[in-house]
């Protein structure tokens, strides 16, 4: 038992349903509110989730589709990897502000870049530099497939189509 979220065996979870098997999360603090007895005790609580069972009450989370756990995990990940480069390009323009190079959002575009490469620092704000540019590409380069993926994951879809045109119209 426990929220989807907090769960520490979806990988039996799943090599269940594979077999076949249908699997039930309930809903711990529901379970715990219906038993009889305030005293934990295994059996008790076996013989309650059954009874539940038996008699069609048993309190079952929601559960998302797999697919949308899928495409839950890809924007979390997406996240990480947008708040990653956040930090990169902070300390990015924080490094040009102490060599006295103010380019504010320009800094991030091919010139902008450019001249940070050639501005004049200490060896360490160099060294810094560089090791900043060089994972700020790669992280890019993620942003932008994880994006290509959900986009190729919500094509088609009627609700990502509606959420787009209420956005667009500002609604």
């Amino acid at each position: 038992m426990g929220t989807p979220g907090q769960r520490s065996g979806p990988w039996f979870e799943t090599l269940l349903a594979e077999l076949g098997c249908e699997v039930w999360l309930g809903n711990a603090k529901e379970i715990r509110r219906r038993a009889r007895s305030r005293h934990k005790n295994d059996r008790r609580d076996a013989d309650l989730i059954l009874d539940l069972m038996v008699h069609e009450e048993f309190p079952r989370l929601f559960e998302l589709p797999l697919t949308s756990r899928e495409v839950l995990r890809k924007l979390r990940y997406r996240q990480k990897l947008i708040k990653m480069r956040t930090m990169t390009k902070n300390s990015l323009q924080a490094l040009a502000l102490q060599s006295a190079l103010a380019q504010g959002s320009r800094l991030f575009s091919k010139a902008g870049l450019a001249e940070l490469r050639r501005t004049p620092m200490t060896a360490v704000m160099q060294w810094q530099r560089d090791q900043l540019l060089q994972l700020l590409e790669p992280l890019n380069e993620r942003v932008l497939e994880s994006m290509q993926w959900l986009k190729q994951q919500s094509a088609g879809d009627p609700r990502v189509s509606r959420c787009a045109r209420i956005r667009a119209s500002g609604s």
